[in-house]
């Protein structure tokens, strides 16, 4: 991985599977970087904070992502990712969904939220997959990104769809991974996707 980017703290596949298989939600906040208590009349307010306007400025920034992740009928987990256009940053890669998160938003509502409209599946974040640092060289800003993810059933595909950010979406199995040319492949959205889905691999779970 490029020198400006890390793993911050990164669960073990047994630590994730285990989560699924719990369902205990332990492993998810509620918010992200902002007061336990919400001032009157600012929640989902960006634009008319200051601070936040501040903060969303600076070179370093908060976002969050998730991967979502199926059982095929042929019993091989994948996971969704979506093509990155080359006009955004990290243009070209195969990417998982998420982003900047909005001023004392709740997590579980940003992902299901961002989720939804990058790609067209209705998600509840379920496991934290661990925290990490990227910096995309075709953007001056680089950001602090907790990531989780969730499982759905492979009917829940039906409907995906992608944003204009988005070039297409797929679900790739972990053979599908290793088929992908360098270009298209990051460090981190590749990486996080085995991970999750060597933690499902031979996972009982039910959906």
């Amino acid at each position: 991985m490029p020198g400006s980017d890390a793993v911050i703290h990164q669960r073990n596949a047994a630590e994730i599977a285990s989560s699924f298989l719990s369902r205990d939600g332990k492993s998810l906040p509620i918010l992200m970087g902002y007061p336990p208590h919400l001032p009157e009349g600012v929640v989902g307010r960006v634009e008319n904070d200051a601070t936040m306007v501040e903060y969303r400025s600076a070179k370093g920034q908060a976002c969050t992502d998730h991967l979502i992740a199926t059982k095929r009928p042929d019993g091989k987990h994948a996971v969704v990712l979506s093509k990155r256009n080359i006009a955004e940053p990290f243009g070209g890669f195969w990417w998982m969904h998420g982003g900047s998160i909005g001023a004392y938003m709740s997590i579980v509502s940003f992902i299901a939220s961002r989720s939804l409209s990058e790609s067209g599946v209705k998600v509840k974040p379920q496991v934290l997959i661990g925290v990490y640092y990227t910096s995309a060289p075709d953007s001056p800003q680089s950001s602090v990104q907790p990531l989780y993810a969730s499982l759905v059933p492979y009917k829940a595909l039906e409907t995906v769809t992608t944003d204009a950010k988005h070039d297409s979406i797929r679900a790739f199995t972990t053979e599908d991974l290793g088929h992908l040319l360098p270009e298209e492949r990051h460090w981190y959205p590749m990486s996080t996707s085995l991970l999750l889905l060597a933690a499902l691999k031979g996972a009982n779970i039910e959906l």
